[in-house]
């Protein structure tokens, strides 16, 4: 489970890096004994993470999966304090079926698998087409940087004749022109 605390930019308990917007996150894992659990709710007690005059909002989410139904569930719940003293409270919940892809193919129940499987085929065309046209490009690149290097040489030719003609020089074939 995800903590977040909201408080005013005043309070900023001892040893927090990380930060949300005006907000600190704590992470609560179902792995822990129940002991644990109170020694942090005390210690967010006692830290001013929960305090009466900076806390105005704390949030949860959970992620949750049910192993007997298949399903995830994220359960996201918001409390905020008002400056009169209540609470209101707002909840979220959406739950998600788990997939199976092993066992539900060979169960003839393929038609549900038809839309993920044209989704790897057009994600993998794309990137076929992607990579094809930078390696195009790549080429067409390097054809006229070769090209401009060529078209250099060729100018530098040029105006050595140019110069030798200039001058009155000949070539081994006669004059230049």
């Amino acid at each position: 489970m995800l903590l977040s605390l909201y408080a005013t930019a005043s309070c900023v308990p001892q040893g927090v890096s990380a930060r949300y917007p005006d907000g600190y996150p704590v992470f609560l894992s179902s792995e822990l004994p129940q002991a644990r659990l109170n020694d942090l709710v005390t210690y967010l007690l006692e830290a001013p993470y929960l305090d009466a005059n900076a806390t105005d909002r704390l949030s949860a989410e959970m992620v949750i999966y049910n192993a007997q139904r298949s399903v995830f569930s994220r359960i996201s719940l918001l409390f905020r304090f008002t400056t009169a003293g209540a609470v209101s409270t707002t909840a979220e919940i959406s739950a998600w079926p788990a997939v199976e892809y092993g066992g539900r193919v060979t169960e003839s129940t393929w038609r549900v698998f038809l839309p993920d499987f044209f989704l790897v085929v057009i994600s993998t065309g794309y990137l076929i087409l992607t990579s094809v046209d930078h390696y195009a490009h790549w080429r067409e690149a390097r054809r006229l940087k070769e090209a401009e290097a060529h078209f250099r040489e060729l100018k530098v030719r040029a105006a050595g004749v140019t110069l030798a003609a200039s001058c009155g020089l000949k070539s081994s074939r006669g004059t230049w022109s």
